[in-house]
């Protein structure tokens, strides 16, 4: 299972994988009281930060409230996210984007937990050559919902 493409960057199976447990594959999801939005359902503060380490802070386009149901656009600012806090592999990128990158300290269990779940379905991705969310709706139907204790996304449909 890859983690990354050839060029360094997070696969398609690892942005498929995120997106099926945050939202089903739903680009239009408002989640976790209104706190985060879009496929990855990024909230603005990881938004902020991320442009910020782009250099993107603050540019036309790329403002929380509109550039957050881009899809390409919410990939690049998960990379930008992960390149800010020196995630390397699938696993930490995945337990930084719903733990935050203290989770190992803040949220170990849980972030592991969402961990199973992305590798699994990166998994049937590399099997199986599942579509992104720029490609298909929802293939799931995954209703997902935040623990505001640690990020954790529970499946309701589990």
């Amino acid at each position: 299972m890859a983690a990354r493409s050839s060029q360094g960057e997070p696969s398609p199976a690892f942005f498929y994988a995120i997106a099926q447990v945050e939202t089903g594959n739903d680009p239009t999801r408002v989640g976790d009281n209104g706190r985060s939005r879009g496929a990855y359902q990024i909230r603005r503060e990881y938004w902020a930060e991320a442009c910020r380490t782009g250099g993107v802070f603050g540019q036309d386009g790329w403002d929380y409230g509109t550039g957050v149901w881009d899809v390409k656009k919410s990939r690049q600012v998960m990379k930008w996210y992960f390149a800010r806090y020196g995630a390397q592999t699938a696993e930490e990128m995945a337990r930084m984007h719903n733990g935050g990158p203290s989770y190992r300290q803040r949220c170990p269990t849980a972030t592991a937990e969402y961990w199973a779940r992305v590798k699994n379905l990166m998994a049937d991705f590399d099997q199986f050559g599942k579509n992104t969310p720029t490609d298909s709706g929802s293939d799931m139907g995954r209703e997902a919902r935040r623990d505001a204790t640690c990020g954790l996304e529970e499946n309701s449909a589990m």
